[in-house]
């Protein structure tokens, strides 16, 4: 400043300095590495050093005298002039970048712009510029690699923790507004119990390369808490020891891996563990109740018929039956660990209270919720549950043999009545392995050609062999002949009677299409088997493959089948009767709903159950419901058929009665049909001197 007072210059125009003063100047300028200029108050140049020359491309002598118009635009000029005047008029430092254009190539140029006085008091304007093009390109790769980063990122002061700038990204994930950010430091964004390990970890000295700082929660603008992985460096910003953070959010990562983990042990229908999460729990009780001999109780619970409700209103209702079974027993349960571990089967571990009193307690409880009807797609269902309990450690003392004897008691239950809850006895063990044997052997039997059929022979009360009702036998190597009544259920709740009623259709079809007279056959289908949506298309198939009429094809079935859904049942029938086939209802009359069930389907034949016509001597109320029937089948012009017809006198009161057709040992016994290989449909029997005709 001492250099330009010494300048001389007149009011309104600057006097040239003495040569002296100049070349003090101009060495002083020149000294400086970057370009510099002095102008007077009109814009002139008065000295510039070497490097403004330089920047300038034109010798000293040819710049000095001259304003920004000879050298720039007009407009740029006019701005240049209009920021001279500003910093004259205010004394304020004035920087100002501009775009400069040269050689076909464009700079930018930062100017900074201070007022100084000549030696004459006059005022005038020292400037520096600097070139700032490499410097604004790394603003761009900034902005590029910050601002418009897809990644979250801020940048925080290390020592106040408050934030310095922010990306739009990290706007867009917190809900943040770009102020609020700014106003906030880095721990208002965590919770309160994480601030402490968080300071810890912002006293660390940064390096220079990135770190991940571990997971952390943070707070999003509305309250919800994301995890999210820090990824941060320490550098200088604005000349501030300041931290660079690019923040990942793994929220919806670490939601789904605890949505696989929770899969991986629960049951997606109920939400309820699964056989895997019941496997953890019933480990880590028994580890404990074997430190402290605390006893603890297993329940094992099924739905009962839960298979025909699947069959007769398809699997989306049996699902809607299970989640509401799941909802129920969790409320029942009350505390106590629930699981779905397969199909319709749950547990119950009981741990809490004195034992076995809580755990029947919770099994009673159980039974309750289940006593209500379920509203399944506008069907109103009742399904019961059967429970079998067994005892940790009495009955057992690891898993395998608690929940082996808890489903002894459970089979029990099932065996005893539906509704009801068993505890384990040792005798149940020794049955249910007989069960499971019987029910190896069984799935065998036909592979082995144990299963026989035996035919018995019914008639006309005239005595003319109508036809043959197939019975099946089975005898095993090892068991000898198996009772019907044994085998039969174990066939019905495995699952077996499927592929066996199958086997007994196609023998029974094929053998009587051999026979020279075509007389009836009669063929029994199981309730189970009966609920098969493909039954009628097995039918045709089996028809069609043996060669059989179908109107000599007499399926006989009991009014159990009619139970749970008349009109899928009804639907099922009248495609059986499209076929051909007839249909009888076997044992008629030990049901509940008989008469509404004839209304809604015509059968072809009402069959008597044996029980009254046994009871005909002792019970008068057998002789009238007998009576009843035979007139119902006769108004409804049906046949009438009377099973277990064994003496003359029960001939001659249903021939009296006008019984028309008769079935029993009086009349023939099931044999093979070998039995009756020579007169078949044929034959002749004398009964306490009654003549019983045949027709030959």
């Amino acid at each position: 400043m001492a250099v330009l007072r010494s300048s001389i210059g007149r009011k309104g125009r600057s006097a040239p300095a003495s040569s002296e003063d100049l070349e003090r100047l101009q060495g002083l300028l020149d000294a400086i590495p970057l370009p510099v200029f002095v102008k007077d108050a009109q814009s002139h140049f008065l000295v510039l050093n070497q490097k403004m020359c330089d920047f300038m491309g034109a010798p000293h002598e040819q710049l000095v005298g001259r304003t920004d118009y000879d050298f720039v635009p007009k407009e740029q000029a006019d701005l240049f002039q209009r920021i001279d005047r500003q910093v004259l008029e205010t004394g304020e430092i004035n920087e100002n970048e501009e775009p400069l254009q040269r050689d076909g190539e464009v700079r930018t140029i930062l100017t900074r712009k201070k007022r100084a006085y000549l030696p004459d008091g006059s005022p005038a304007i020292v400037a520096c510029i600097s070139d700032i093009t490499e410097l604004k390109q790394r603003e761009l790769s900034w902005k590029l690699l910050f601002d418009q980063n897809p990644v979250p990122m801020w940048v925080y002061d290390r020592s106040t923790l408050r934030f310095l700038a922010v990306n739009q990204a990290a706007i867009d994930l917190y809900g943040y507004s770009r102020e609020q950010f700014l106003s906030m430091t880095a721990l208002d964004i965590r919770p309160k119990e994480d601030t402490d390990a968080f300071r810890k970890v912002a006293r660390r000295t940064g390096g220079s390369s990135y770190r991940a700082s571990g997971v952390w929660r943070h707070i999003k603008a509305d309250g919800t808490l994301i995890e999210v992985i820090p990824s941060s460096r320490a550098f200088k910003y604005d000349g501030r020891a300041a931290e660079l953070a690019a923040i990942h959010d793994i929220t919806d990562l670490k939601r789904a891996e605890a949505r696989i983990a929770h899969l991986a042990t629960h049951d997606p229908l109920t939400d309820l563990p699964n056989r895997v999460g019941f496997t953890e729990h019933i480990e880590a009780l028994l580890q404990q109740a074997t430190m402290t001999q605390k006893p603890f109780a297993v329940l094992c619970l099924d739905l009962n018929r839960f298979k025909n409700i699947n069959d007769l209103y398809g699997h989306s209702a049996g699902d809607v039956l299970l989640k509401e079974t799941g909802r129920r027993l969790s409320v029942a349960a009350e505390g106590a660990f629930l699981a779905r571990v397969g199909g319709d089967e749950f547990t119950v571990l009981v741990s809490d209270g004195e034992l076995p009193g809580a755990a029947v307690n919770t099994a009673d409880r159980l039974l309750a919720a289940m006593a209500e009807e379920v509203d399944v797609g506008g069907y109103k269902l009742r399904v019961e549950m059967s429970i079998g309990m067994a005892l940790f450690p009495n009955d057992g003392t690891d898993a395998a043999t608690l929940l082996a004897n808890a489903d002894a008691a459970l089979h029990r239950a099932k065996t005893g009545g539906r509704g009801m809850f068993r505890a384990f006895e040792p005798e149940m063990d020794k049955r249910l392995r007989e069960r499971r044997a019987l029910e190896r052997d069984l799935s065998a039997a036909i592979s082995r050609n144990e299963l026989q059929l035996s035919y018995q022979p019914q008639a006309l009360a005239s005595g003319e062999i109508t036809g043959f009702e197939a019975l099946l036998r089975w005898h095993n190597p090892e068991r000898g002949q198996v009772s019907p009544a044994v085998f039969i259920p174990v066939a019905e709740e495995s699952g077996l009677i499927n592929p066996i009623g199958e086997w007994v259709l196609r023998q029974a079809c094929r053998e009587a299409a051999s026979w020279a007279r075509p007389l009836q056959i009669a063929v029994n289908l199981s309730p189970i088997q009966f609920h098969d949506d493909h039954l009628p298309v097995l039918v045709a198939q089996v028809l069609q493959e043996t060669g059989l009429a179908p109107e000599r094809l007499e399926l006989e079935v009991t009014e159990s089948v009619l139970f749970d859904d008349l009109a899928r049942t009804t639907s099922t029938l009248q495609r059986l009767k499209a076929l051909g086939v007839k249909v009888a209802m076997d044992d008629f009359g030990t049901g509940y709903s008989s008469l509404s069930y004839l209304q809604a389907f015509p059968f072809d034949k009402i069959k008597i159950d044996k029980s009254f016509i046994s009871q005909l001597d002792e019970n008068v109320n057998s002789a009238a419901i007998i009576r009843a029937v035979i007139g119902l089948g006769a108004g409804l012009s049906m046949d009438v058929i009377a099973e277990g017809v064994e003496t003359a006198d029960q001939l001659v009161f249903l021939r009296k009665e006008g019984c028309h057709s008769l079935q029993g040992y009086l009349i023939g016994r099931p044999q093979p049909i070998e039995a009756y290989a020579d007169q078949v449909g044929r034959f002749e029997k004398r009964v306490r001197g009654a003549r019983v005709k045949t027709h030959r």
